[in-house]
């Protein structure tokens, strides 16, 4: 599935979505709801992606702890209660 990972800089940690990296396999990651985004904050929000915390990437281990962006239609939400 498609994927935008945060791709932190010096003068903006946040700021980025372009890391390399850009497919996961399924199954292949953990990744926690964090809430809905959208680039657009002037007009008309459509929500199309989830943002993410990536808490486990077994082929890019380092990438556990950054945020990521998800198409909603690549994904699926599911409530686990602990």
């Amino acid at each position: 599935m498609p994927v935008m990972i945060q791709n932190p800089r010096l003068d903006r940690p946040n700021g980025y979505w372009d890391h390399p990296q850009n497919r996961i396999s399924p199954g292949e990651a953990e990744m926690n709801f964090l809430g809905y985004f959208d680039w657009n904050r002037l007009d008309y929000a459509d929500f199309r992606y989830y943002r993410v915390k990536i808490a486990r990437f077994d082929a890019k281990s380092e990438l556990a702890g950054r945020e990521a962006l998800i198409d909603r239609q690549h994904a699926s939400v599911y409530l686990v209660e602990e």
